[in-house]
């Protein structure tokens, strides 16, 4: 799997050129872009954007990683994605010229491009690949954000951090399962709607009871079935720590 670009690493036309969105595009035309987009770095916790401000830039990772965040009804922050470098946002604003719908939060040291809304349209207009990509992200948006609403509905505080682990997950070796890059404790709890020190226990009973080991920033599911059963609420923890 290669390697996403550090931020120490990034030089900005370069991580255009490398973007999956913008592939197919000529040269020329990457570097007239580039000419017109604001590089940015933000620390740790720092807001991209906040809900409900006016939109006026389409914005791209670039290097790190950024959390999604909307507001419920009685204030509190619900974290519905994490953006990874070549993931955008913003289409929406740019289409309908509609405030932000959410708010952008880095959850590390990232670097992101901000694509000024009336470029970005031009972009969208003219090139069917890039509007068909846009489409398909929109899409994928819309399922993960019903993915993030069915964990919230669950009512033990436990289960949705399993649920929202398996969702991150990918298969790999030995029956196993992998979380490449595992987000942060506290991207994790906004988007199960609870404590950091929930996900932090929650993760710890795991390995312990050896369903899960950590490794780097790698987190890998050595026992996928006991944790469907305990996000299921199918099996208790005391099960999970005899399970082979």
């Amino acid at each position: 799997m290669p390697s996403t670009p550090s931020v120490q690493q990034l030089s900005p036309l370069e991580a255009l050129k490398a973007l999956p969105l913008l592939n197919g595009l000529e040269a020329k035309v990457v570097e007239e872009i580039a000419k017109h987009t604001q590089f940015v770095r933000y620390a740790a916790g720092q807001a991209v954007f906040q809900q409900n401000e006016a939109s006026n830039t389409f914005v791209i990772v670039l290097a790190g990683k950024a959390q999604v965040v909307s507001l419920s009804d009685d204030g509190r922050p619900i974290g519905t994605q994490v953006l990874n470098p070549g993931d955008f946002i913003g289409e929406l604003s740019v289409i309908d010229t509609l405030p932000r719908n959410e708010t952008l939060i880095a959850a590390e040291e990232t670097v992101i491009a901000h694509l000024p809304a009336s470029i970005a349209k031009q972009l969208f207009l003219q090139y069917p690949m890039i509007t068909d990509r846009i489409l398909q992200q929109l899409c994928r948006t819309v399922r993960q954000v019903a993915q993030i609403r069915s964990v919230l509905a669950i009512n033990r505080a436990q289960s949705r951090v399993y649920h929202l682990l398996l969702r991150f997950a990918k298969p790999a070796e030995n029956n196993a399962l992998t979380i490449e890059r595992l987000p942060n404790q506290q991207t994790i709890a906004m988007m199960a709607n609870v404590s950091r020190e929930s996900v932090s226990r929650a993760i710890h009973a795991l390995i312990k009871q050896n369903v899960l080991r950590k490794d780097a920033r790698r987190l890998i599911i050595t026992n996928p079935a006991t944790l469907t059963k305990l996000a299921q609420g199918e099996a208790e923890h005391n099960e999970a720590a005899h399970s082979p």
